[in-house]
């Protein structure tokens, strides 16, 4: 089968990550697949070489309407073209826009159109294209979703055509970065510094873990537009020299097996991918339950904690306790690495290939 990957850009976050682990599955399964990107940047994530990444350079700024309309008309005919060439059978696009763009490209082509929700549709409501999404996914021949509470947004059109599929992970990668317990220390916490992943509730109840615990540190990875702001806070609370700001980190997976426990607080969530690679990195995990996601991976007590969002004061209470009790905190830890075998991509691509084959 020729399959198509279409997205904005491979330039890092979850969607792109699933999207490489996903093509590279099935590419073994003798797929002709293409990524297309209509950036011209090269993939954040590695690629094997059989995979074709097309890179379209048609991510133009508009500075006025008339500029937007041309820009968009220019786009659509080169990703038409670009279809043309390929004459795939399948193009799976994770974005509302791509979605609508690989619909209105395929005339005279002929594809399936398999779209994906990627993100939390019932908490991210602003512009145009999340307000469209439950209507753009009804051009799609099959659908995508990474949980339940997800697919519940959606018509029942378009829940009968779809499947449920969590992400998945290359689980010899994170048995291979397998670190022993005593090796391991400290806090970590990972992600996009923004206002829907809660960085000050964890800085918060940081706060409190420091005055029980002073020799622990807290190791942040990530950026985005909150990092100053999280700097000055941390600043502000007193403990800068113990919250370490580590920006980006192409090497995330040997960072999470640094360290005994990882916090989340996000506010919401289409699918965690930090939380997942945490917990098979074997970290006892600390998490927000927000929608949706964390409750789907984590049983309360016995493979992590959950809290209620924006309760930072739980979220430190949490983290003294597992800090006080180890031999509890190392079997949180435990339990969570069985996600390497239910989130295995090689489980996770033969489901949605399986899916790919009866579209």
């Amino acid at each position: 089968m020729k399959l198509v990957f279409f997205h904005f850009s491979m330039q890092g976050g979850g969607a792109e990550r699933t999207i490489s682990l996903l093509s590279s599955y099935l590419i073994n399964m003798e797929n002709e697949v293409y990524i297309v990107t209509m950036d011209d940047q090269k993939s954040f994530y590695p690629l094997p070489n059989q995979i074709k990444h097309v890179k379209l350079g048609v991510n133009h700024n508009s500075q006025n309407i008339f500029r937007a309309m041309f820009n968009n008309f220019h786009s659509l005919l080169v990703i038409h073209d670009c279809f043309s060439d390929i004459r795939p059978d399948v193009v799976i696009s994770f974005q509302p826009n791509t979605i609508f763009l690989s619909w209105l490209a395929k005339w005279g082509v002929g594809y399936k159109v398999i779209g994906s929700e990627r993100t939390n549709p019932f908490y991210n409501q602003s512009g145009f294209w999340n307000r469209a999404k439950k209507y753009i996914a009804m051009l799609c021949d099959g659908y995508v979703f990474q949980t339940n509470g997800v697919k519940k947004y959606y018509s029942g059109q378009i829940q009968s055509v779809g499947i449920v599929l969590q992400n998945g992970i290359l689980s010899e990668k994170f048995s291979k970065n397998d670190l022993a317990w005593d090796d391991r220390s400290n806090v970590c916490a990972v992600g996009r510094m923004d206002e829907g992943k809660c960085f000050e509730d964890i800085l918060q109840a940081f706060a409190i873990v420091h005055k029980q615990f002073p020799n622990v540190k807290l190791d942040l990875y990530g950026d985005g537009p909150d990092k100053q702001k999280l700097m000055i806070k941390a600043t502000e609370l007193g403990f800068l020299d113990v919250v370490r700001f580590h920006g980006r980190c192409q090497t995330i997976f040997e960072e999470y097996s640094k360290h005994k426990i990882f916090i989340m607080a996000s506010r919401a969530e289409g699918f965690p991918n930090v939380l997942l690679e945490a917990m098979a990195s074997g970290c006892a995990c600390v998490v927000a339950d927000c929608d949706f996601g964390p409750s789907e991976l984590i049983t309360n007590g016995q493979n992590g904690f959950l809290f209620s969002v924006h309760d930072w004061e739980t979220l430190a209470s949490y983290v003294c306790f597992l800090l006080e009790k180890d031999e509890l905190c190392q079997q949180l830890a435990q339990n969570a690495k069985s996600v390497r075998q239910t989130n295995n991509i090689e489980i996770i691509g033969a489901a949605f290939w399986d899916y790919l084959k009866q579209q």
